[in-house]
């Protein structure tokens, strides 16, 4: 079960940075769950549902929701591998 998703589009460097920052500090990767939109519309979708407007974004438990600079802030709580 993954507790974090990541959303996330391809060719976007700053998703795939703060996937690179966040990965090593979860040790574990089945707790993370990376979702890379495919279409515009799902994008929108998604967008109008956590009520964000760029990626990447994390949402915790299909509740919480954390956007670029949030996901920095908490990981880096987490410390250095």
């Amino acid at each position: 079960m993954a507790y974090f998703t990541l959303y996330s589009k391809e060719n976007c460097p700053p998703c795939q940075k703060i996937l690179e920052f966040i990965l090593p500090k979860l040790k574990n990767d089945n707790y993370l769950n990376v979702v890379k939109f495919q279409t515009t519309e799902e994008t929108q979708e998604a967008f109008k549902k956590y009520n964000v407007s760029h990626v990447p974004f994390l949402v915790i438990n299909n509740k919480q929701v954390f956007e670029y600079v949030e996901i920095h802030r908490l990981f880096s709580c987490l410390g250095n591998n």
